[in-house]
């Protein structure tokens, strides 16, 4: 990711942004929200992989730039028995549209990750944020078909869960930890 202005000191984070709902739920900390708003105040066009009910989804939008959300809305097949087994019972999407569907910028694709990255053209989208199935061959999946889509900050969250952390040491990039458990391709 050729992009001067990211360095190192990119994690750290003046304080601007205030969620105004912390009612969404979700698993993003306030320092890591700080620094979603932040990086997508940077640019034009951001891309959501995973948005569950809009919790970093809120952060990025509220930069007023435009935000793609990119979700089936039906949780991670590897959480449905923990983290998102409530999308067992009822459909998740009202919820994100209850949470974030008031924002002027938010555009959604209501679809699976690999089938929605077809739709754009390399280096078309600034800013991308891969937080969906933390198992290893779906993040391996996400993060190879989102890579060259990307033309400055391919970044994500969870970096410790699943197969993320060993997706990225297999790989061939290079990436950096950040605040909390986001990480960013260096």
């Amino acid at each position: 990711m050729p992009y001067t202005e990211m360095t190192k000191s990119s994690f750290s984070v003046p304080i601007k942004y205030e969620e105004p709902n912390p009612s969404i739920e979700g698993w993003m900390l306030p320092e890591e929200l700080l620094w979603l708003f932040e990086q997508a105040c940077k640019f034009k066009t951001i891309l959501e992989v995973g948005s569950w009910k809009g919790r970093s989804t809120h952060a990025l939008l509220s930069s007023g730039n435009l935000v793609i959300s990119v979700d089936t809305f039906k949780g991670s097949s590897s959480e449905l028995n923990q983290a998102h087994q409530e999308a067992k019972i009822h459909d998740i999407f009202p919820e994100f549209i209850l949470n974030v569907g008031r924002f002027p910028n938010l555009s959604i694709l209501r679809m699976n990750s690999v089938e929605a990255s077809k739709l754009f053209y390399d280096l078309s989208i600034e800013m991308i944020f891969i937080d969906s199935d933390h198992e290893y061959i779906a993040f391996q999946e996400d993060l190879l078909v989102w890579y060259p889509k990307c033309k400055y900050l391919l970044c994500g969250h969870d970096l410790e869960e699943g197969g993320v952390r060993q997706v990225l040491e297999d790989s061939r990039f290079k990436y950096e930890k950040g605040l909390g458990s986001l990480w960013r391709l260096v």
